[in-house]
């Protein structure tokens, strides 16, 4: 890649931190192990993921090498999964991302990785929804089943009343 190329990312990312950091309300802090800042920062780097090399992505994270991005992206699944805080900071990231995206005329590098990256996404967000839909059923069943006691309940009562008038 031409380090023109390179220069053309790191400030696309750079770009897109920012307005990130503006929408989340705060400055991401990559010393920090408080579960807040490591969710926005896996969210951030996935991301990005995309549009770059895991080195310049490395660099956009103020990370020395990529092994953390390997970790981030490895993460990525059980966070997602997971923690609702991590689904809203990833959905925040992927709209700056594509909001900047746009105005700045930046195309994704797309490989064999990341389309398995997209693909592990969707199935991802397909696994989400699939817990989310049976815990809605669970709940619709539980609130059914006391509304049927309760009315039953009411019912007998209202019965015993009308015995106790006759």
């Amino acid at each position: 890649m031409s380090k023109e190329k390179k220069e053309k990312v790191l400030e696309f990312f750079s770009t897109v931190r920012e307005e990130y950091e503006n929408r989340i309300g705060w400055k991401m802090d990559t010393s920090s192990r408080l579960r807040v800042q490591v969710e926005a920062r896996v969210a951030y780097a996935n991301a990005i993921r995309p549009y770059g090399t895991l080195t310049e992505v490395a660099i956009a994270c103020d990370k020395k090498d990529h092994s953390t991005i390997v970790h981030s992206i490895k993460s990525h699944e059980s966070h997602f999964a997971w923690s609702p805080n991590y689904r809203s900071k990833y959905k925040t990231a992927i709209e700056t991302v594509r909001d900047i995206a746009f105005l700045k005329d930046v195309d994704p590098f797309f490989n064999e990785y990341t389309l398995k990256a997209l693909a592990e996404d969707i199935r991802s967000i397909e696994s989400v929804l699939a817990v989310n839909k049976k815990l809605i059923n669970t709940y619709y069943e539980e609130a059914e089943r006391k509304k049927s006691t309760w009315m039953r309940m009411i019912e007998d009562e209202i019965l015993s009343l009308q015995n106790e008038v006759s």
